[in-house]
Order: C-alpha cells, then structure tokens, then sequence
C-alpha cells in the first residue's frame, strides 16, 4: 500500500487542514558506525550484547567527567542488531551537532535477548531478569570511563523498563520513560524525590498501543511532585509539522514510536520545542541537569 493510500485510523480526528508526515527527517544509520560493540557474560537471561559510543575515541578532550546515556529498546527492536541503535532513539545522540550541544556524553545502548517465534510473537524482552545485568554493565562502563551523571530514557516496553530498572537503581539524574502506561508507585516516586532524580514522562494521547486513561488517574499523584514532568500531547508531530504516521506491515504506529521525536531532540524543523518544559530539547535537559 502507498503512502498516497495508506490513512491512519485516528486520520478523521485530525483538525482540519493538518496533514499526516511518515518523514521523521533522519537518517537511520547515519552514525550507529560510531558505536562499538560488546558482550557482557551472564547465566541469566544468558549473554548480552550492548553498543557504546565514547566521545573521546571520537575527538573529545580526555580525562574528563562526561555523563553517561542509556537507551532502553523497545520489544522487537534488538531483532535488527545494530540498528536497535538507531530504533532506540540513541543513534543521533553520538552526532557532532548533539555531542557540542551536551559538552560531550557517553551513548549506551543494551539489547536484550530477544527472539522470533514461528507465531510471530517475540519472547526475550526486557524482564526482571535483566535487572541486575544491566546495573553490573552500566556501572562497569561508568566506572572504566569515569563517567560523571547518569539518565536512563527509554521507548514502549523500554520505557517500562526506565521506570522499574530506576527503582530498582535510582543511581540517575534524570530518566525519561516514554509511551508506557507503566508509573512508579508513591513510595517509590517519593524516592526519586529525595534522590532528586528528574523525570520527564512522555505519552502521546492517540498512542495505538497504549490507552492514556490508564495513566490519566495517576495524575493526581504526580503533580505533587517537582520533579516529574509530564508531556501528554494530543499529537506527536514529526519535525516537518505534519502528524507522525509509521506503517509497519500494516501495523499503524507513528503515535505510539515517540522515542523518534526524542532522537530529534524534540525540535522540529524551525527551531520550536516539541514541550516548552523543555525549550532547549532533551539534550539541553541533560545539559542542564550535567551543569545543575
């Protein structure tokens, strides 16, 4: 089916005169050559393979603090090996443009083990098991590379896995879970506070995969809180203006992937945040919670 053919369920929604845009504006493996590949050995969930991009190998100054950034995949996504970075959302977080604007940073980007049954279905993604794993990679690499703060963002079932990994580990400055119906509970929110982790939750209102009511209740127990935001826009646009659509074998899923408006800093095109908590995109919150 043609893009020309194709109309999304929730298109006689749209405000009139506001077109659909399948062109997210990046390009996908433009920098995932930046990252390395490593293996981290484990009885369980077994071997796992993770990508790191360090900045000094690619031109920063040594002996310095720089943050570390850990991408959480979404379900499926670690079945195309290295381009989990660019599905992630990571990939253009190791560009020069956004390196410059964070004063550096170190990219980690873990895959799970995930695998496709004869059904279709993917049994191997993120789960308890891999709690413990990924703290043990995350502090190796922060201890290797003496890396300064920490922030944990992830999409979909990535960003269930922000929320439980962090309180699991509140060792982050700042997380960001993005289009999951997953929250933490108050005792757990109340620890984030007194860590002074920032949280910055994303979900779309027309995600198809996630129902906004489920976390619409939860809103009461968050705005209580200073350092949680939450963006819940009625449209995840992409950087063109236009209203995110992604086809995927038939599967509509533009509202729901909003980790690709993250890995565009959440800027469109002219200039202008996609969240005015945000006015200088995700890598100025980083930046800032760096300096802060």
């Amino acid at each position: 089916m043609s893009e020309e053919q194709y109309i999304p369920k929730w298109a006689n929604e749209l405000p009139s005169g506001i077109k659909i845009s399948s062109h997210d504006g990046l390009q996908a493996g433009k920098y995932s050559g930046l990252f390395d590949k490593y293996y981290y050995e484990c009885e369980k969930p077994g071997k796992i393979r993770y990508f790191l991009y360090d900045p000094v190998k690619h031109g920063a100054e040594p002996n310095k603090n720089y943050p570390l950034i850990v991408f959480f995949h979404g379900t499926s996504n670690s079945l195309d090996e290295k381009m989990c970075v660019s599905y992630s959302g990571a990939e253009y977080f190791a560009s020069p443009e956004y390196q410059e604007k964070m004063g550096g940073a170190y990219i980690l980007v873990p895959l799970s083990n995930e695998i496709r049954l004869d059904n279709g279905a993917v049994k191997g993604t993120w789960s308890r098991d891999y709690l413990i794993p990924i703290y043990n990679i995350i502090n190796e690499t922060s201890e290797k590379y003496s890396c300064g703060k920490k922030f944990a963002l992830g999409g979909s079932m990535g960003g269930w896995f922000t929320w439980r990994f962090c309180e699991e580990y509140p060792i982050f400055a700042g997380i960001m879970p993005v289009s999951t119906n997953y929250v933490s509970s108050k005792n757990k929110l109340e620890i984030f506070r007194e860590k002074n982790i920032s949280v910055h939750f994303i979900l779309g209102l027309h995600d198809e995969f996630i129902d906004y009511r489920n976390v619409e209740s939860k809103l009461a127990i968050l705005k209580n809180y200073d350092n949680i935001h939450c963006w819940f826009p009625r449209w995840i646009k992409n950087p063109d203006g236009g209203i995110a659509s992604i086809n995927v074998n038939g599967v509509e899923m533009g509202q729901h992937c909003v980790m690709v408006q993250v890995q565009s800093n959440l800027i469109d095109n002219e200039g202008k945040p996609y969240d005015e908590q945000l006015p200088d995109g995700v890598t100025g919150w980083i930046k800032e919670l760096v300096n802060g």
